[in-house]
This record gives structure tokens, C-alpha cells and sequence, in this order.
């Protein structure tokens, strides 16, 4: 679906979780509900692995009338 529609898709379910779909231990804070601050850095750091191009966004071109 995120091809289709052109957006980018970076699957970090699968970093956290065990075979059977479960949040791994070592990613869990602990209340059952949030991340641990090691899952955060896996999935900041698999973020900012990815190059993705941007549109043009130069800002400093002005238009002329």
C-alpha cells in the first residue's frame, strides 16, 4: 500500500518483536504498555539509516514576477 501511494515504509514491528509477534523483553520498559530506551535508540537508529529523497526544497530561489 505505501508503494502504491508513493510513501516510504520502514517496517519496525519487526525489529521489536519475537516470533510470535510479541515485544521482546528487551525492549519492553516494563508497565506492559511502553518502550524501553533501548528500543528507542533501534528504531531511531533505523530511521536514520534511511536515505530518502527529498522534493526540491530550496528556499533560497525567489520567484520573479
Amino acid at each position: 500500500l505505501a508503494q502504491r501511494r508513493g510513501f516510504y515504509y520502514i517496517d519496525m514491528y519487526s525489529l521489536v518483536t519475537n516470533e510470535e509477534g510479541y515485544l521482546r523483553k528487551e525492549y519492553a520498559a516494563g508497565d506492559g504498555f511502553h518502550l524501553s530506551r533501548e528500543a528507542y535508540v533501534l528504531l531511531t537508529d533505523a530511521v536514520r539509516s534511511q536515505t530518502v529523497p527529498m522534493p526540491d526544497t530550496d528556499t533560497t530561489r525567489s520567484e520573479q514576477p
